[in-house]
């Protein structure tokens, strides 16, 4: 599951009230959104074709039906990492949310709490059976382990915008990719992605992040990053034994050859650990057609495979 992390870097959170259908913004019956199919078309030209990932959220048990739902946005830019959150009531009030983070500004809302991250977890069965099979129970086990979370009134909205504790705000997440990785788990503002999850795993993954680490086993990559330099950095942690956040860092990613015959194609990528310099060559291969997801035709995937490790310096 390495290196498929999809490449948005900005997203933005729009409370919608469950269950979704497979579109679950332009989908849902307007008395669910909030939105007549005009303004959910809208909202959805002001962020796709800028780069925002558009993702509607819910609490955990939650129908988020009360006079104002929340919004939220999020970079996970390097060095412009943030979380805003605010209301909204009215389609009016959302899409001009949506048109300023389109262009890159936002004033409205307020920050979250220094030092929280933001966990959306998956479970959006509408678009597969596998992300709300896998999906609930992780964001069940995480909002009970939140307490932030787990207080959160029928006025969720109010709730996101209160937190003070600087510690982990658990919501569900419409589609985020990769619906063969369920239980798929994101966590913002840093943009880190992990699959393969269960209610346990899921917790393991949230505690190593709180102490600076990931759960390689479970690591899927970080939005907005080249899938070929999330492959370096994967293979480049294992290789060097180096779980922590900071400690590798993709200075580039190039093809190193054409495309093969059968698709393959050999890829070199330069890391730098710990202050040290290595080349990461890795070659892209294609698998054999197979089921992918639960409600899927049989497809082929690509992977990044390490074919060697090589200190520059």
């Amino acid at each position: 599951m390495a290196a498929t992390a999809p490449p948005a870097r900005r997203f933005l959170l729009v409370e919608v009230a469950g269950p979704w259908p497979r579109q679950a913004i332009i989908g849902s019956w307007p008395e669910r959104s909030r939105l007549d199919r005009r303004a959910a078309a809208r909202l959805v030209g002001l962020t796709g074709p800028h780069g925002v990932r558009l993702l509607a959220i819910r609490r955990y048990g939650d129908s988020g039906r009360g006079p104002d739902r929340a919004w939220g946005v999020a970079d996970a830019t390097p060095d412009r990492q943030a979380i805003r959150w605010g209301r909204w009531r009215e389609a009016a009030d959302l899409l001009d949310v949506a048109a300023a983070w389109a262009e890159g500004r936002l004033t409205d809302g307020e920050p979250a709490a220094a030092g929280e991250t933001l966990a959306l977890v998956c479970t959006h069965g509408g678009h597969d059976p596998c992300c709300a099979i896998r999906g609930r129970p992780v964001a069940a086990a995480l909002s009970a382990s939140s307490p932030a979370s787990s207080s959160a009134t029928s006025s969720a909205s109010s709730s996101a915008m209160s937190f003070g504790t600087g510690g982990v705000d658990v919501w569900e997440c419409s589609h985020i990719s990769g619906d063969r990785f369920a239980g798929n788990l994101l966590l913002l503002p840093e943009g880190l992605l992990f699959g393969g999850l269960d209610g346990p795993g899921a917790q393991l993954a949230v505690e190593r992040h709180a102490a600076g680490r990931l759960l390689l086993d479970h690591y899927r990559g970080r939005f907005g990053q080249p899938r070929p330099a999330q492959a370096a950095e994967y293979h480049a942690r294992l290789a060097l034994g180096d779980d922590a956040l900071g400690a590798v860092r993709v200075l580039s990613s190039v093809p190193a050859g054409p495309v093969d015959a059968d698709g393959s194609r050999a890829w070199r990528a330069v890391v730098e650990h710990r202050g040290r310099r290595h080349a990461v060559d890795l070659v892209q291969r294609w698998s054999e057609p197979a089921r992918m997801t639960c409600t899927s035709g049989p497809d082929r995937v690509d992977r990044y495979e390490l074919v060697r490790l090589s200190p520059l310096d």
